[in-house]
């Protein structure tokens, strides 16, 4: 293996480490909204959360949601 070879398998190691730790934060966020009551849990929270944006004027966004993007 070369160098580049190298660090992309490096690279890619990082990231499927950071996509297992997000679907496991993910699937343990939508276990607890569904035990505090949202009945399809992060598809409900998501909807309900829309539907109150759609409702209202948007705030602006605080300095400390910078670099939060979901």
């Amino acid at each position: 293996m070369d160098q580049t070879t190298q660090e992309l398998s490096a690279k890619v190691g990082v990231l499927e480490t950071q996509v297992d730790v997000l679907e496991t934060e993910l699937c343990y966020l939508h276990e607890i909204l569904m035990r505090c009551g949202f009945p399809h849990g992060i598809y409900t929270l998501k909807a309900t959360v829309e539907d109150m944006l759609s409702k209202q004027e948007p705030l602006p966004p605080s300095e400390d949601d910078e670099g939060l993007f979901i």
